[in-house]
């Protein structure tokens, strides 16, 4: 009687929602992108995982089907647990550099809104710091309000006192304010304001994203007139030109700030 082969290796499973593709290269930019270990482990995080992206846009729509705290909470375990190995800490270190996480947020189709995701998230550790009666007493609204105060104990202490007075959203704001004033380490600045030139181009991207999907045929041209399309070709070249301007600086200062070896601002 022959002897059976013994069952080759089994390769590895492919991704749940897609088969794998043989031997395809990471996408260049993605391949380049050099991150820190930790955030290497990341699911996503380095390289644009469609099929993650997809199954999160339809397991947080559904969540979102529901409204309330408990639906917050569920929305942030998701999105901490799917994109941050289940470690809430990784999202504020690497939440703006995770590629994929980074593609969640611009779906059409998803039907939670970007900051709906960052309180959702920024809610799980202020859980932990309230006592349970009082967290599950306030509504979302003062939640929100909570988590832009970093000292635990000053942020238990405004609960506490939200529940038992009945303070309304705005008088939780006066409360929250008045800590400001007291010690303004308590609550965290919040972001750098952009500069002017990084907001002109993003309304400029709206713009150029809006006309790629108007088509300018020979009847529209026509239609609009030779003269303004002289003009507003003119206005094109000058729009160009200022972007070119601004594009030499950026790199002058990038160029620069590399071959001192500094790291990001």
């Amino acid at each position: 009687m022959a002897r059976r082969k013994p069952d080759p290796a089994p390769s590895p499973a492919p991704p749940a929602d897609g088969p794998t593709q043989a031997a395809a290269a990471p996408a260049p930019p993605a391949a380049e992108l050099v991150l820190p270990p930790v955030a290497e482990a990341l699911p996503g995080a380095a390289a644009l995982d469609r099929p993650l992206v997809d199954r999160a846009v339809h397991d947080l729509n559904r969540i979102h089907a529901a409204k309330g705290l408990e639906t917050a909470r569920e929305m942030g375990e998701y999105i901490v647990s799917t994109f941050f190995g289940g470690d809430a800490a990784a999202f504020d270190a690497h939440g703006r550099s995770h590629i994929s996480f980074g593609a969640l947020a611009q779906r059409d189709d998803l039907q939670v809104s970007k900051s709906a995701i960052w309180y959702a998230v920024k809610l799980l550790p202020q859980l932990r710091q309230l006592p349970q009666t009082v967290a599950q007493a306030l509504p979302m609204s003062h939640h929100r309000l909570l988590v832009h105060v970093d000292d635990p104990k000053a942020k238990v202490k405004l609960a506490e006192k939200a529940v038992k007075k009945g303070l309304s959203k705005r008088q939780l704001e006066g409360e929250i304010e008045k800590l400001k004033k007291r010690d303004p380490a308590a609550t965290p600045r919040g972001r750098r304001p952009l500069p002017g030139f990084v907001k002109a181009f993003n309304r400029l991207k709206k713009v150029a994203e809006a006309a790629e999907l108007t088509e300018v045929d020979e009847s529209a041209l026509r239609s609009f007139g030779l003269d303004n399309a002289r003009r507003y070709l003119d206005e094109v070249e000058q729009g160009l030109a200022q972007l070119q301007a601004v594009r030499e600086q950026l790199a002058a200062h990038v160029a620069a700030v590399e071959a001192r070896g500094e790291g990001p601002a």
